[in-house]
């Protein structure tokens, strides 16, 4: 038995167990009352967050917090956090006096996982802005082109279920987009397509069923089909694969039913297993970066090699930001990681235009990437 099955066996049990003894269900979820400070209400709300995660796991959290001018800078201490909030409600908050924010929440702790909970996933989702996804497959049967997809099609009913906003594919102008949009080995093609249709995620697949073999039974053909899917979950904004999923399944029959029809069940049994794999994969990257650490690409242009050395200490001392990694510079143009705290990372683009010593614009900005500007005087 695989985790997947143990966990979905084990969280039945839990409701189970939860609906006949009270007990157990105080002890599947938490209540409790916590307080978080930031220069931003969204930041001091989730730092409070972080807070009632630590609470409500309790015991399955051994941490050493660093702490400097009375702010928390160092996140690390989640990232055994097992837990997440289900729901929460701002009960309370100073407005912004002086300065700085205060709030106080009232939070809800599940202890099951997050994936299984579509109360928390929407909470999830709504931390991330609702991303907009964009789905799309080539499939094939015996190497021939579908021109109906099915897998696509499966993907695109199970993502809506879960409250996800799709991006109609209808949008596309197939003739002329069609081989860049499905063209799987170039995703830097197809997320910069898709980033200009609106979609933030780009799920980007292929699926092919082939005949097995043939054989009569009681004087009736029964054909085998084996499908193949593999598919990859891409940020539009920065073109990286965030998750990357395969599977396969076979399907047999005969009678009333043609080898297309098998083919058909083949495809849809492989994608209706393969659209839980990536979407818990998808929930688990996200949930890093709300509840941990993200990291946002920093394109910084029109920099002299002073003004970078300026911009990068700057960065390193944004509170929240734990780390930043040079990936390349050329010239005047230089492109950055950083890795912050996902509390402060909605209002990161403001917090680097107020870094000393420089007078720096924000171009543009997407969820994952920055491009920021040094402006001369």
């Amino acid at each position: 038995m695989n985790a997947r099955v143990i966990g979905i066996v084990f969280f039945a049990l839990a409701m189970a167990l939860a609906a006949t003894f009270p007990a157990f269900a105080e002890f599947s979820q938490k209540t409790v009352t916590v307080t978080g400070e930031g220069e931003t209400k969204d930041e001091a709300t989730m730092r409070a967050l972080r807070t009632a995660v630590e609470q409500g796991v309790g015991v399955l959290v051994s941490s050493e917090t660093l702490v400097e001018n009375s702010q928390l800078i160092s996140d690390k201490i989640y990232s055994a956090v097992t837990g997440y909030v289900s729901t929460y409600e701002v009960i309370e908050d100073n407005g912004g006096a002086d300065g700085l924010w205060e709030v106080k929440v009232k939070a809800t702790v599940s202890l099951a996982q997050l994936r299984q909970d579509l109360q928390a996933l929407k909470l999830l989702i709504e931390e991330k802005e609702n991303p907009r996804i964009a789905i799309i497959f080539r499939e094939y049967i015996d190497g021939g082109e579908l021109p109906a997809p099915v897998v696509q099609t499966a993907f695109e009913k199970y993502f809506l279920k879960a409250k996800f906003d799709v991006v109609d594919v209808g949008q596309l102008e197939r003739i002329k987009e069609r081989d860049a949009t499905l063209n799987y080995d170039d995703p830097i093609k197809a997320a910069a397509l898709w980033r200009r249709f609106g979609a933030e995620v780009l799920i980007l697949g292929e699926a092919s069923a082939e005949l097995g073999s043939v054989r009569t039974a009681h004087g009736v053909k029964v054909y085998s089909y084996t499908a193949n899917v593999t598919v990859k979950a891409i940020k539009t904004d920065t073109a990286k694969v965030i998750a990357s999923e395969e599977e396969s399944a076979t399907a047999r029959g005969g009678g009333t039913k043609g080898e297309g029809d098998i083919a058909r069940d083949a495809l849809k049994e492989a994608g209706n297993a393969l659209v839980e794999e990536l979407m818990g994969s998808i929930v688990e990257v996200w949930r890093d970066e709300v509840y941990n650490v993200q990291t946002v690409e920093v394109v910084l242009i029109n920099a002299t090699d002073e003004e970078q050395k300026l911009f990068v200490a700057g960065l390193k001392n944004i509170d929240g930001v734990e780390k930043v990694i040079e990936r390349f510079v050329e010239e005047t143009t230089a492109m950055y990681d950083v890795l912050a705290a996902g509390a402060i990372t909605k209002g990161l683009a403001e917090k680097i235009k107020g870094i000393e010593g420089l007078t720096l614009s924000v171009p543009s900005k997407s969820p994952n990437r920055l491009k920021v500007q040094v402006e001369k005087e």
